[in-house]
Parts: C-alpha cells; structure tokens; sequence
C-alpha cells in the first residue's frame, strides 16, 4: 500500500466516483477485511451547518435499519479529523441518467420493469418512516444484470431543515421535484411518487416533463404548467402506463396512488393488459391471472351470455377505467372457485360472434342518431360553441388573457379555476420568463382557494371527516381488488374501531361491517400460494448450510419485503426474520 493513501476511518480511499451538493463519493476498501465500499465525505460548508452533526447521527439509525435488495445498503458512518462521512454498498454498473445518455430512452417493458423495482425500495423506506425526497435518475444505480438499487435514500432528509434547505441538491432536483417540496412545503410519500412520475416520462420519452431557462422556471412549471403526456411523444406507449404516469405527476398530492405498494401493483397489471388485449394470453391465462401474483386484477368468469366488464380503478380516484368484454372461457363449480376449462373451440367462436353482432348492433343505434336531424343540429351547435370559444380566445392578446384572469379573480365570488386553467397557468407555461413573476401571487391566492374550496364540506356530507372515512373505505376496497384481501380487512376493522359508538357515522359503519363480513366469507386465496415463497426458503437454507450467507440472507430479505404486509404469511415471513436475526454478522 503507498505511504501516500488517504484513509477515512476505516477506509482507505482509492478513486473519485462522483460529486454533487453534499459532499463527494469515492470508491474505498476497508483496511482490515479489503471489503470494496463506497464512502461519501461530506462537504465542509455542510459540515459547519448549525444542528447538521446532531440530525445526521440520529438519522443515521433509521437509515441502517433499510435493508431491500433495491436500496444501496448503509453500512457505516463516523468522524475522521473534523471530516463527517457514511459508508454505503459499492455498486458495480451505471447510474440511470448514464444509461439515458447512451440510449436516450427505454422500452415501456423495461421502465415498468424498474419501476416497479423503485416501488419496492419506497415501499420499504416508508415503512420506516423515511422520505427520499430527491428521487431522480442519477440516484438510481443499475447493476449489470438491470437490478435497480436506489442510493442517497433518506440523506436528503438528514439535510433538509433550517437554513440547510438553501443549499444545492438537497431538498430535491428541479427537474424531479413534487409541487409541494416547490413550494417549501413538508414532503411525504406521494411527493417521492410524484419523483418517480417524472423519472419514468424521462425514461419513456427522453426528456423530463418540464423544462426551463432557469431553475426557478422549471419549478413554476411544476407548480402550475401542464405537460405533453407520454403517449402523445411515443405513441406506442400503452394508454394504461401513460394513464399511471399522469396521474402520478398530479399538481394535488391526494390525486396520486396512496402510496408505493399500490403503484407497483398496477403497474405489474399493464403486461397483462397488453397480452389480453392484444389477443396472446391464453384462456387458462386468462382464468388463473388471479392466482399467479398478488395483483389479482383480471376476474373473468362465466356470466351466461354476457359479457363481463372489468373496471379498473373506482371512478373516484381520476384511475381510469378499463372495460373489458369478454365471453365466457370458465365454468363456476359449486363452492364457486373457477375452473379452468368447460367451453370448446366451437363454443368460445360462437360466443365470440355472438357478442361481436351485439355490440356492432348497439353502435349502429348510436350512428343511426347522430345520423338523424337531431344529431346533426346537436353536433353543430357544438362545433359552433367549441369554434367560438377558440376563435375569442385567439384574438385575445396575453396581456388581455392576463387582465381577464385577475378579473375572474376579483369578483365577489371568483372564479379560480377558469382564471387558473383558461388564463393565467397557460401563460406561465407558454411564456414562463415573461409571465411567472406577474402570475405568482395571483397563483398562489388560487392555490389558498382551492385548499379553502376543498375544506368545504360537499353538499351530501356533514364535515370533512366524512371524506375521510369514505376515502379509507374506498382504499380497503382498491386493496381488495388487487389481491391484497388481508391489507383490506385491516383497514376496515380499524374504522369500525374508530367509528363504534358514533352515531353520526352509522351509514359508514354498515358499510365497513357489511363488506368485513362479506370478504370473511369468501375464499382468501388458492392452493400453493406460497409455493414461491417456500421453494426459495428452501433455497436460502441450502446457501446457509454451503456457507453462502449473503445469497441466504438476500434471500430472507426479499420475502420479508414481499410479504411482510400480508397476514397470511406471517409464518414464513417470521422464519425469514429469524434467519436473518441468527446471521446477523456472517458472511461480512
């Protein structure tokens, strides 16, 4: 070893690998054991941060608790001559935003693919209570083999307070920044999901959704600009991914998935779509979807002559819905578990054909309207309205657009939302250098508006609290749907929990009550449905016993991320904790 080597605590410094606004990251082995690791020195600036040294050393203990396969593992942390520093995994491979640079942009496989990767490390970080808050390609590391590890997670956060929030690269990267981090507010989980919105439209279409001049122009555009969608670049994306996209990168953060464990559930439903659409999934594919991974999304079942729709998302959430017709392709047996099989070749052609001359005859009722005078004055009043309004709106100058927007504003009752979408959000989109600055306050007093309009109670509902129970309601039912029966449960019987005794939620109760009860009755799952998860407990105690621990301890920690949150499972997710627990250590 050269007399020369700069060492770090423990470590011995070998290369730079990269820099940014906290500190520089070098490639460094452990003196004694040669271990190769990653060792990240933070900046001296950052470290004369007033408080800096205290929240790093207790956030350090939540960050060694996060041990995923898709998060880049924390192993130290310490103080070498007044230099603050943390060790993490040393990943072999490239960062994300590198491999865009290469390829420029990505099958939508492969973005589902490693999406649903991300999903996994999120879920595991807010679980912990962990927000990332700087979610972008360059803190993505793929391996060779395209495992997606998400590294600087929770650092962010360390950072984030006081007079730290000026400094670059820690509350977050213009570009992959949630409205609300834009505006200084407290960022929570579907802020990351908002980051992660805008990681995959840049994989997807090569570019971020927004861009600017300035970073203080990308960040207004966040707030309050409008994107191209996905599909509109790439037309061969799937509608179900660029629907998932745009609702991920939703100005109001109750408009996104509720959380990660959601959104990876769904995106795993667009292949399947993909197949069932285009024709390749097979019948018995089409009956067992439910049963072959915990999406459990497609429920296609004999319904004598009709023909099933399938609706995905419920209406409330701005999902949209998929329909899907289907003829019959299984028989009910009597306990009501389909079975695979029943209709023959000639029948499943019949029913095709059957099905096809009632929806044609169902649309040439609909043609044969328009078709009719009423269809044709109905669809020129419409032309003309829709004309009209372009046309006035076109001979509107932006300062004209601007004055008509501050007017809406002004009136007794103002009308915030045509002054937002019809005049003053567009402007600041198309021209944000010109019009950022003069909207700002007028946006912000439709921002205090809007919060005020959605703190209203509705009509139909006595307070706000109702919209909170009904929005429970409606999760357990979305977890329900995609398989996660046990997750649902729970969360009805903690709203019966908090409900009992109050009269004024009655109507919620019986529901909540009602669907237990119904849920309870029903078959909670198939034969073998741990069978993946007892073949690879198998296969992680055969590494142990090779002496192997690593593989067997990435073993255990892949069940427990998969399964921790099903009750179900609890028996082999406890074995899999207990493995871990006795090798702590080994194998290091």
């Amino acid at each position: 070893m050269s007399e020369s080597a700069i060492t770090i605590g423990p470590y011995t410094i070998q290369d730079e690998l990269g820099s940014g606004g906290m500190g520089t990251v070098y490639r460094a082995f452990q003196t004694e054991t040669s271990d190769l690791v990653a060792v990240k020195v933070l900046s001296a600036t950052m470290a004369r941060e007033p408080g800096l040294v205290e929240r790093f050393r207790r956030e350090i203990d939540s960050l060694q608790k996060l041990t995923n396969p898709h998060i880049v593992r924390f192993l130290d942390s310490g103080e070498h001559e007044g230099t603050y520093y943390y060790a993490m995994e040393l990943v072999e491979g490239e960062t994300l935003t590198e491999r865009l640079n290469r390829v420029k942009r990505l099958g939508w496989e492969t973005v589902i693919e490693m999406a649903v990767q991300v999903c996994r490390a999120l879920k595991a970080a807010h679980d912990a209570g962990i927000i990332h808050r700087d979610l972008k390609p360059g803190n993505l590391m793929l391996t060779n083999d395209d495992l997606v590890k998400l590294t600087d997670f929770g650092v962010a956060q360390i950072f984030a307070a006081g007079k730290l929030t000026a400094t670059g690269g820690i509350v977050g990267t213009a570009e992959y920044m949630s409205p609300e981090q834009a505006q200084g507010r407290k960022a929570h989980r579907t802020s990351d999901l908002y980051s992660l919105g805008a990681v995959m439209y840049c994989m997807l279409t090569g570019r971020p959704p927004f861009s600017g001049r300035s970073t203080v122009e990308i960040i207004q555009q966040h707030r309050y600009g409008q994107f191209d969608p996905p599909r509109s670049i790439v037309p061969e994306i799937p509608r179900w991914l660029d629907e998932v996209v745009c609702r991920l990168l939703s100005k109001d953060p109750d408009e996104r998935y509720p959380d990660a464990y959601v959104l990876g559930l769904r995106l795993q439903e667009i292949p399947r779509k993909m197949a069932l659409s285009e024709g390749k999934a097979t019948v018995a594919d089409r009956d067992v979807t439910e049963a072959t991974d915990a999406t459990a999304v497609f429920r296609l079942a004999r319904s004598d002559d009709a023909a099933p729709t399938e609706r995905i998302g419920d209406g409330t959430d701005g999902s949209a819905d998929l329909t899907m017709q289907a003829t019959a392709v299984t028989a009910q047996a009597a306990g009501g578990s389909p079975l695979v099989g029943g209709a023959g070749e000639a029948t499943l052609a019949r029913d095709l054909m059957k099905f096809e001359i009632e929806r044609q005859a169902q649309r040439g009722r609909w043609a044969g309207w328009w078709n009719s005078t009423a269809g044709l004055v109905v669809a020129l009043a419409l032309v003309v309205g829709i004309g009209t309004v372009m046309w006035q709106r076109s001979r509107l100058s932006p300062e004209d657009r601007f004055a008509e927007g501050v007017r809406l504003l002004e009136l007794a009752d103002p009308d915030w939302q045509t002054a937002r979408d019809r005049y003053l959000a567009p402007l600041v989109a198309e021209d944000p250098g010109r019009w950022s600055g003069p909207a700002a306050p007028h946006l912000e007093r439709i921002e205090q508006l809007a919060v005020e309009s959605r703190s209203r109670p509705a009509k139909r509902l006595r307070t706000g609290d109702a919209t909170e129970v009904s929005r429970f309601l409606r999760l357990a039912r979305e977890y329900e749907r995609l398989g996660d029966r046990a997750r649902a449960m729970s969360i009805l019987e903690s709203v019966l929990e908090l409900v009992e005794g109050q009269r004024e939620w009655e109507s919620e109760r019986k529901v909540a009550r009602e669907l237990l009860e119904e849920w309870r009755k029903g078959p909670v799952g198939v034969a073998g449905q741990w069978k993946l998860a007892s073949a690879a407990m198998a296969r992680a105690e055969r590494a142990r016993e090779d002496g192997r621990i690593e593989d067997a301890r990435r073993v255990w920690e892949s069940i427990v991320e998969l399964y921790a949150g099903d009750a179900r499972a609890r028996d082999v997710v406890a074995e899999a904790r207990r493995g871990l627990s006795e090798t702590e250590g080994e194998g290091r």
